[in-house]
């Protein structure tokens, strides 16, 4: 299943479908031994939660697999929220136009609209290729610079990349508050299908990563345990096993993965 899909029900269908594979491969003589439901689990909150596809999943599986191994690969359910990226306003400008709007009796309401567009140091070719390959949605938060407050005022905004494309537009036709040059703009959940399709495309092709850990390790064990034991649960598996869970950024480090494995053993 693919990462955008929206309905639960869809892997149930997906399991129904393997098992017609299944059993004309098993006519045919094949040893059929185990089961690759593959990926599709959202790493964000999104329209379905993991939870969600793991409940029709377990159904479904119990269903038309019965005592068969089954494996997954959930990629982005790890990676979606393992980073964020903040990316620096470069260039910005006001464009007024002519507001065509009408009011309810069909005349013009007239007036000038403003519009902010900012330049950014990441664009489609780079980091925000996911919003053409995997049709991705951007949630931008303002970070203004160091001393400063985020404006109160909301305008009316488009965001672009660095190069000269025309199609090099990140967000566009947004309420935002009003930036600066230097200011950052942070997009969280950037962890997946983010910068390891990105191109060198005009001559931007570069990164600084910085690994933060700003978690409170007894806090976070103890909601990590009850995470892998509510999954382990919800996916019938038995001790040890982790059906998969999303940690939060940071994850990585060695004391993290320290507590990760853990948590693992003792769920």
């Amino acid at each position: 299943m693919g990462s955008g899909c929206g309905d639960p029900q869809a892997f149930v269908k997906a399991v129904r479908a393997a098992n017609l594979v299944w059993r004309e491969a098993v006519a045919q003589g094949f040893d059929m031994q185990i089961l690759d439901i593959g990926g599709g689990f959202p790493g964000t909150e999104a329209a379905i939660s993991f939870t969600d596809i793991a409940l029709h999943c377990q159904r479904a599986i119990q269903e038309y697999f019965p005592g068969v191994t089954v494996i997954g690969e959930p990629g982005r359910f790890f990676a979606a929220a393992s980073h964020s990226l903040i990316t620096t306003v470069v260039n910005k400008r006001v464009v007024h136009t002519q507001n065509t709007a009408m009011d309810a009796t069909g005349n013009a309401t007239g007036g000038i609209q403003e519009e902010y567009q900012y330049y950014l140091n990441d664009g489609v070719y780079q980091s925000f290729n996911c919003l053409f390959f995997d049709h991705a949605k951007v949630s931008p938060i303002a970070l203004p610079r160091y001393g400063c407050a985020v404006s109160t005022s909301a305008r009316g905004t488009t965001m672009f990349g660095p190069t000269c494309d025309g199609l090099d537009c990140v967000i566009r036709g947004i309420s935002f508050p009003e930036l600066e040059l230097g200011d950052w703009v942070l997009f969280p959940n950037m962890g997946a299908y983010t910068v390891a399709a990105a191109s060198p495309f005009n001559g931007y092709y570069k990164w600084n990563y910085v690994y933060v850990n700003t978690f409170d390790v007894q806090k976070e064990r103890e909601l990590l345990l009850r995470n892998v034991r509510k999954i382990n649960s919800i996916a019938g598996c038995g001790r040890g096993t982790v059906a998969g869970f999303k940690a939060k950024a940071g994850v990585g480090q060695v004391a993290e993965e320290a507590l990760l494995l853990q948590v693992m053993s003792e769920s």
